[in-house]
């Protein structure tokens, strides 16, 4: 019986050996799953009461056909010094006031670095560029003046617009709208009104930004309230006094930005007319200098004149303002413009 249990007892290890190394061999290996590199995309719900927002997960080589958002915690900024503007957009007589994409990229975490987004609240709230803050250039406008309710608001109240949205005289500001359109040539101006010396447009605007696949983020910015100080430069807004003394002054030429119909109707005597598009390459980038410089000269507008830019309403005219700054021109902005003007009927008007 000894000899029966003992053999039993060795077979039935036997068996259990031989059906363990049997299941190890039967067990299907891990399949390994290849490494895909994803960016996440954070889109709101419309349709969802209670704001959540759903986030799908693209492939980096996919394109990109809505912006491409981040979390939606703020990253942590690291402090550093801002370094001189120095992008691939020279040529240029104040190249330094475009700025590309890949500059702004390349930027983001400098400390003293404030980016601006004039677009639309509702444009902005859809994905913008990462710490911009929104102030559309209505917020700059006279809402309650009589006649024209665009003029721009006082120096002081224009400067405490900025302070408390955290927008320092002393900041790098760089300003962007979907493209380079009115909206930005309205802040910039604004922001040059009040002397200050390192503002900057986005070539391209958003559009461009988004089109290159660069980051975007939902979350609404918000700043440390600020002091901003102004010191006026009363020199980039002109009159109505100011173009009536130049009218036969060959040296000075107006650019009204409004639509051919209206300009051909109407017009503050001695007016060259350029819409907005015409500075504009078709992807919506500022012309190269020596793009620019063909287009004006066929205007007439040899380097060296005073350029008096108007339009309806002092919009149009600052993205006007803008271009022939950054072209070299001594230029300012009529903010009164066509409806200040005719609104005076003892002033002569074309044709």
């Amino acid at each position: 019986m000894k000899f029966l249990t003992k053999r039993s007892l060795a077979f039935s290890s036997l068996l259990a050996s031989v059906l363990a190394v049997s299941t190890m061999a039967c067990t299907t290996p891990p399949i390994s799953q290849p490494t895909v590199n994803v960016s996440p995309s954070i889109q709101a719900t419309s349709n969802n009461p209670t704001g959540q927002q759903t986030i799908t997960v693209t492939p980096q080589n996919t394109p990109q056909t809505q912006p491409v958002v981040g979390p939606m915690t703020p990253p942590v900024v690291t402090p550093v010094t801002v370094p001189p503007i120095q992008n691939t957009l020279g040529s240029y007589p104040n190249s330094n006031l475009l700025v590309d994409t890949k500059w702004l990229a390349a930027h983001l975490p400098d400390q003293n670095l404030v980016i601006i987004d004039t677009r639309p609240a509702s444009t902005y709230a859809a994905g913008h560029i990462t710490g911009a803050v929104n102030l559309g250039p209505a917020l700059f406008d006279m809402a309650n003046a009589a006649g024209d309710t665009s003029l721009l608001k006082s120096s002081s109240e224009l400067a405490d617009i900025f302070g408390k949205a955290g927008v320092s005289d002393t900041n790098r500001i760089i300003v962007y709208s979907s493209g380079v359109d009115a909206n930005a040539g309205r802040v910039f101006w604004a922001l040059e009104n009040l002397g200050h010396k390192d503002v900057h447009v986005l070539d391209g605007g958003y559009t461009q930004w988004n089109k290159e696949g660069n980051y975007a983020v939902l979350w609404n910015s918000i700043r440390t309230a600020t002091t901003f100080t102004p010191t006026v430069n009363a020199s980039v807004i002109a009159t109505k006094a100011n173009e009536l003394a130049s009218l036969n002054n060959t040296n000075v030429i107006r650019v009204d930005s409004r639509n051919a119909a209206d300009f051909i109707v109407k017009r503050i005597p001695n007016s060259i007319n350029i819409l907005m598009a015409d500075y504009l390459n078709a992807d919506g980038t500022v012309k190269s200098f020596g793009d620019m410089t063909t287009f004006l000269n066929s205007k007439g507008i040899a380097p060296g004149k005073t350029v008096i830019a108007n339009c309806y309403v002092g919009y149009r005219s600052s993205q006007a303002y803008f271009i022939f700054s950054l072209m070299g021109y001594n230029v300012s902005n009529y903010d009164g413009s066509t409806t200040e003007w005719f609104a005076d009927t003892s002033l002569p008007t074309q044709p």
